[in-house]
């Protein structure tokens, strides 16, 4: 599984700008609506703190799918497997931490999909 998640990591290098631009607006977007003076009204709904909520949560999985995409490109597949004694040990420690991040990703992403149910749920 976890050689699964580096290569689609790998492979989808390409959504980072994509996604920096989306989080950065989105944050940009509830900063402006948690920041704003009562008489801005120039974005609809603004007025009614009604984009707090969903550029939360839009804020949340851009970060997550950021750290997915920067954390795993970075390890050793386990093809890639060493002959020498060092080598090997700093292959295998790569790899533990990858099951790590691994496990530190999957516990981030069940937070966040439990946050963003909450959080929903409440602006409904």
């Amino acid at each position: 599984m976890l050689d699964r998640l580096i290569t689609a990591s790998t492979r989808y290098q390409w959504l980072i700008p994509i996604l920096m631009v989306v989080g950065v607006f989105a944050a940009v977007l509830a900063g402006v609506d948690l920041l704003r003076d009562k008489d801005l009204g120039v974005i609809n709904g603004l007025e009614n703190d009604r984009w707090i909520i969903p550029a939360s949560v839009v804020t949340l999985w851009m970060i997550m799918g950021l750290w997915m995409l920067t954390a795993f490109p970075s390890l050793p597949l386990s093809t890639e497997k060493p002959d020498n004694w060092w080598p090997r040990f700093k292959y295998f420690l790569k790899r533990g931490f990858g099951y790590l991040l691994f496990d530190l990703a999957a516990l981030g992403l069940l937070v966040s999909l439990y946050t963003s149910y909450r959080m929903i749920a409440f602006w409904f």
